[in-house]
């Protein structure tokens, strides 16, 4: 603000640029215009006037203005708006200033008349100049600590997560410490356990020999003849008591030390256990805090404008590729956060946007753009993009898809028709078949039928139930095909025999799930070295996507694959449990937390700006291995896999995607 000091002291805002003000002299009555129309520009204006300025003018004008016998009339331009604003103004002050060829002057002058609305245009578009500057330096400066802030707040949450994954990782290797070493104390127990029964019973056997021995040396005493020959017995009968008596004192001593040792034993197992306890409380928590970070992982890659997840973060060869599969195991992670609208996102795109090839959605699209990568269409991803839909309709009510959950099924229903034996072929132009694929359609029609009550569903469900039973089981040792005619052992269709079907309705067709996943065990469990990201190598314990001994890359362990034998494995534990076999129902819960331990192991921390260093799991143990079905591993060492984080999610939690949750009556 500036201060001009004439008749009256009045404020003007200093502009940063300049209005145009066109302006003529009148007679002091207004009724005569006595200039021509001249040019002049204000850069200072306030509610009752402006700052005029004006160069060379005619020294005739010049002496009218200062002897102030004129008025001014006043056309300002300012940019907002395309009328001028007129006022008529009488002359405060004026001061010239001359130099050698020009001369300046600078006219203080008073509104007289002027419009309400002009004023207030002119002094607000005025100020709004004045403030603009500050407030932009206002704003940036804003932008600037937020940015800082925000960056600092990314710094505390990426450091947050890698403390997560971190004691994680320790408390997991601490478990497994703990739990070798109970096993250890447990066979101890057993070996003292069965020492001590075989001593209880030479105990026994001696004291029987006592008795048999007290029994002679009466029997002698009472009916012997011959003296001699009963003085020789006797002794004999007295040695041998008291070698007895000797080796009873022996034995107690060896059965006090072994009682000892066992209590002793009993002692520190005690002892682990009670560590074990709260080492499980811990890793509890940090099981929790671990579904949080993978879901906000998950969350951090989803493209706001598609509504899409890449599918691998790290492998530059599968930049922003989102695979249809990933997508609708992505979304049922968000179903379980209590995410929904992030899975919306997700159906969306595919209801609206996406482009199918022959009735299909294609195996993979651009998670930036939605355009298409990889342009096959096979039966699998559509079936698993089906079931999401229908596990968000159950879980939300929201009944908007299912016109396109009944038109994925209908277009499954189509192809199956086309085989005598109503097995689902891979897709519309393939010839192979997929035991995988009829897992998942067996389990989505199944969810058709429940969600419907349509009887083609029922129908479609049986149909391939029957496929699987006659194509797909061998009933040889529990072994499953991985397809019609095809032999090779994949682990997922195992586990999904138990997930898809389920433990009851095996039996009820013939097939032995207790044969399966003990199958899969034998031929698809195996031990690697895994390095993490930072160079800390761990053992981890988990299945392959094969069976690792006919390949010639050495055993590699799958997250995913992994993660769904341990969903499997829970399912079987609960199966006995409502049995009241809880025996067999424990063996089963054992082998679920053994191997949910060793997948935890593989968590790792994002390594992307993007990933805020959110724990995740990585596909597999060995980057760029062939899983023997066809293709390979992602590469990097610390490449993040959303199938792998997603099933993880599922092993945690308890989670079979293959099944609607029961009905609560």
């Amino acid at each position: 603000m500036r201060e001009y000091k004439g008749i009256e002291r009045r404020k003007y805002i200093r502009l940063q640029s300049v209005f145009p003000v066109g302006f003529k002299l009148l007679s002091l009555d207004g009724q005569n215009v006595l200039s021509e129309a001249l040019q002049g520009f204000t850069a200072d204006v306030s509610k009752g006037g402006i700052l005029l300025r004006a160069n060379n003018l005619d020294s005739q004008l010049t002496d009218m203005i200062e002897k102030k016998t004129a008025k001014i009339s006043l056309d300002i331009e300012i940019p907002v708006g395309s009328k001028p604003i007129e006022a008529i103004s009488s002359v405060v002050w004026i001061r010239i200033i001359r130099e050698a060829k020009k001369s300046i002057c600078f006219i203080g002058l008073s509104f007289e008349k002027i419009g309400d609305k002009d004023r207030r245009r002119l002094v607000g578009y005025a100020g709004s100049l004045y403030r603009a500057p500050k407030l932009m330096a206002a704003l940036l400066l804003a932008m600037l600590i937020a940015l800082g802030s925000n960056r600092a707040d990314e710094i505390k949450l990426r450091r947050k997560n890698r403390l997560i994954v971190q004691e994680l990782g320790e408390v997991i290797e601490k478990r497994s410490a703990i739990l070798e070493l109970i096993e250890k104390a447990s066979q101890e127990k057993g070996l003292l356990l069965t020492r001590l029964e075989l001593q209880e019973e030479n105990v026994a056997m001696i004291e029987e020999e006592k008795r048999k021995l007290a029994a002679k040396e009466k029997e002698l005493n009472e009916t012997a003849q011959d003296m001699e020959i009963l003085k020789a017995q006797l002794d004999m009968s007295r040695r041998s008591l008291e070698s007895l008596e000797a080796l009873l004192q022996e034995a107690n001593s060896d059965k006090e030390s072994l009682d000892g040792k066992l209590a002793e034993i009993a002692l520190q197992e005690e002892k682990r256990k009670n560590e074990l306890r709260k080492i499980e409380e811990k890793r509890k928590r940090l099981e929790e805090a671990t579904v949080e970070n993978m879901y906000r992982w998950l969350k951090s890659h989803q493209n706001r404008r598609t509504g899409l997840v890449t599918s691998y973060e790290g492998d530059s060869a599968l930049k922003n590729t989102a695979f249809t599969y990933d997508q609708a195991l992505i979304a049922q992670v968000f179903l379980l956060e209590d995410d929904a609208e992030s899975a919306k996102s997700i159906f969306d795109f595919y209801q609206y946007k996406a482009k199918r090839y022959e009735g299909g959605f294609v195996n993979a699209y651009a998670s930036t753009n939605g355009a298409v990568i990889e342009g096959t269409v096979h039966c699998g991803p559509n079936l698993w993009l089906g079931i999401a839909l229908m596990q968000y309709m159950d879980k939300t009510g929201d009944k908007g898809y299912l016109m396109l959950a009944k038109d994925i099924g209908d277009w499954v229903i189509d192809i199956q028709k086309k085989d005598s034996d109503y097995g689902i072929r891979g897709g519309p132009d393939v010839a192979w078949y997929s035991t995988e694929h009829n897992l998942d359609a067996y389990a989505y029609f199944e969810m058709l039928y429940e969600k419907t009550g349509d009887i083609k569903y029922r129908e479609a469900a049986d149909r391939t139930l029957s496929w699987i039973a006659r194509y797909a089981y061998t009933g040889s040792g529990g072994r499953i095909r991985r397809g019609k005619g095809d032999s090779t052992i994949a682990t997922d269709t195992f586990a999904w025999s138990i997930a898809a079907i389920g433990p009851k309705t095996l039996l009820d067709v013939g097939m032995d799930p207790d044969a399966i996943m003990k199958f899969a065990e034998d031929n698809c469990k195996t031990a690697v070295d895994f390095v993490r990201p930072d160079g800390k190598i761990v053992k981890v314990t988990g299945f392959d996507f094969a069976k690792h001994k006919n390949l010639g890359r050495g055993g590699v362990v799958s997250s995913e694959w992994t993660a769904q034998m341990i969903v499997s494995l829970k399912m079987m534990s609960n199966f006995y449990l409502d049995l009241g076999d809880n025996e067999k129902a424990g063996v089963y819960y054992d082998k679920a937390q053994f191997y949910l331990n060793e997948l935890e192991k593989m968590v790792i921390t994002s390594p992307s700006r993007s990933g805020q260093g959110g724990g995740c799991l990585p596909y597999a143990t060995q980057g760029n291995a062939d899983t023997g079905h066809g293709w390979r591993t992602p590469g990097g060492k610390d490449t993040g896999s959303v199938s792998g984080t997603a099933y993880g999610v599922f092993a945690i939690k308890g989670y079979n995607p293959l099944k609607l949750p029961p009905t609560e009556n």
